[in-house]
């Protein structure tokens, strides 16, 4: 008789302890969303948006062709067609 009541109030606790973690987790959920909504909207204000780009524009480096084809070890004259058990 004791341990089915035991399990009985297991089980509630068990129940109890999920629908809580479902709830908070519920609620972390919304406030990250609120927070991420609201520094958006403050990096618009303020042009950081605008600014990140424009330094992105000017601090990219374009990798040549060649450079690329140097790191990857193709060749110039390699088929792309080709299956890797020709090579």
């Amino acid at each position: 008789m004791n341990t089915l009541l035991f399990d009985i109030i297991l089980l509630q606790a068990a129940r109890i302890l999920a629908n809580l973690i479902i709830m908070g987790s519920g609620v972390m959920v919304r406030a990250f969303t609120q927070g991420y909504r609201q520094a958006l909207a403050n990096a618009s204000k303020n042009g950081v948006a605008q600014e990140a780009v424009q330094n992105m524009k000017r601090g990219s480096k374009m990798m040549t062709e060649a450079k690329a084809r140097q790191i990857l070890g193709v060749f110039e004259n390699y088929d792309m067609g080709r299956g890797s058990e020709e090579v």
